[in-house]
Parts: structure tokens; sequence; C-alpha cells
């Protein structure tokens, strides 16, 4: 997992510790949340910067690609988010999986690694489907270690 904090990714993204060198030497599964999604698409050449329209609370998110990480899940359900930044745009290798009405990239795969990005948070109760998506992150971990 790959979380953050308060930190502004496109300001502050120093402050994010040493997420740079876990993502470049992970050679397993990556969950990245939030500010951990932000700073890891921002690490591989894209760019974060401030959110148009800021989320916070419930917004319906919209599952474009149901990757691994949506398998078995509806193509749209509540979430929950807690953003004043957002991705303005992804790197060619990432995929992107989801969006909502006032946030364009809500979910990414990286296309040759499992590393995925969510800006909503799944580990809140509020999320519909949330612990969902933590099974289906494990039953990618589970696969890949075969």
């Amino acid at each position: 997992m790959l979380s953050g904090g308060s930190p502004s990714v496109s300001v502050e993204g120093d402050r994010m510790g040493r997420n740079g060198e876990y993502l470049d030497r992970a050679d397993f599964p990556i969950l990245a949340i939030c500010a951990g999604f932000q700073f890891m698409v921002a690490h591989y050449g894209g760019r974060v910067g401030p959110a148009a329209k800021p989320e916070f609370g419930k917004t319906t998110l919209y599952v474009d690609e149901p990757n691994d990480i949506f398998r078995g899940l509806p193509r749209e359900f509540v979430v929950w988010e807690s953003h004043n930044d957002e991705v303005k745009e992804l790197p060619d290798s990432f995929e992107l999986l989801a969006h909502s009405d006032d946030c364009p990239v809500e979910a990414v795969k990286v296309r040759s690694r499992p590393l995925y990005g969510l800006q909503f948070h799944p580990e809140v109760e509020n999320t519909e489907h949330g612990s969902e998506i933590f099974r289906n992150f494990l039953r990618v971990v589970e696969e890949w270690k075969r």
C-alpha cells in the first residue's frame, strides 16, 4: 500500500518521503491511494495540480475499464473523496480505469507492472465496494506470487 497524507503532491512532493525509491524497487503489486496515487503518477512523469473542482464527500465513480481491481463490481458506484489536487496528465505507461463527474482520473494501472492508483478512498465505509476492491487487490497479489 502506498498512501500519503496531507501534503500537496504538486507543491510539496518531497514531503512524501522515500515513496519514489519504494516504487522503483518494488517487484510486487502496489495499491496507491489519494496522495500516494498522485505521487506515483508524478514520479513516473505525469502531472498533478490543483483540481478544477476539489472533491470532498460522496461522488459516483464510473469504471471505464473493468480491470482486475474492479473485478465483479458494477460499472458505477459511490466512493468517498477528499482531495484538492488531481492528476492532470497521465504518463503513456498508465492505463485509465475510472473517472468521476468532476475528476477525469480516478483510477489507473501501470500497463507493464501491477501498480494501481486510486484517487478515492476505498478504506472508508462510505465507499461502496471498498472491501471488494481490497479483496481484488489481494487476489492480484496472490496471482502475482505464482
